[in-house]
């Protein structure tokens, strides 16, 4: 079997404040990207409901391992 080897360097994990003041972490590798599906109505629902935009980042480290990040973003859950 091939490895495969990624080139992702690490991760962003984030939480935004949504505009009712709740709150929604996640993780991903372009944080510009996922801001903009957000705030497009595209993506998971409870970030992208009418009632909860627009959102500002409020959490924000960059370049963390997936597994590291992955954590990271269920502990705050």
């Amino acid at each position: 079997m091939r490895k495969v080897e990624l080139k992702v360097k690490g991760y962003t994990v984030f939480i935004v404040e949504c505009a009712d003041g709740s709150y929604y972490s996640d993780l991903g590798v372009d944080l510009k990207r996922k801001l903009k599906e957000i705030a497009e109505g595209r993506g998971y629902y409870f970030s992208t409901h009418p009632e909860r935009l627009p959102v500002k980042v409020v959490f924000q480290e960059d370049n963390v391992p997936f597994r590291e990040a992955f954590a990271d973003r269920k502990s705050v859950v």
